[in-house]
């Protein structure tokens, strides 16, 4: 094979691969509703969650009519969901807290120092995620 050749496929194959990485990115339209639940910060109203549909009511053809009174429903629990999901967490450090209390100093140095490094771990996947997509 020719150097010539070889480049030739080269670029051909790098062409390939950013067709195919484009067109999910195309095929995403963001007004199209797809049923997905909605991520939210903590400490949001969750009103975006509200305005979206359950998982798979889009596939079904809603109307118009319909989108909207499933859209009040939402929000007319989305309140108590909000607040029972704020339980959860309060619960769920409790119950973290009491964990640890269960610990010697020692096992508690050795958990600090794995949680540093599992967060310096994600620090720096995500600060590598980030370089990735500033060089796209």
């Amino acid at each position: 094979m020719t150097l010539r050749s070889r480049i030739g496929g080269l670029l051909l194959g790098l062409s390939l691969v950013g067709a195919i990485g484009i067109f999910p990115s195309l095929a995403q339209d963001p007004a199209k509703d797809t049923g997905a639940p909605a991520k939210k910060e903590k400490g949001s109203t969750g009103t975006k969650a509200s305005r979206r549909v359950p998982a798979n009511f889009s596939k079904v053809g809603l109307t118009d009519e319909q989108r909207e009174k499933i859209y009040e429903i939402r929000a007319k629990h989305q309140d108590e969901i909000s607040s029972l999901k704020a339980k959860i967490d309060d619960l769920q450090a409790k119950e973290l807290a009491e964990c640890e209390s269960v610990l010697l100093d020692s096992q508690k140095k050795v958990l600090a120092d794995l949680r540093a490094t599992s967060k310096q771990s994600k620090k720096a996947g995500a600060a590598e995620k980030e370089k990735g997509k500033s060089q796209d």
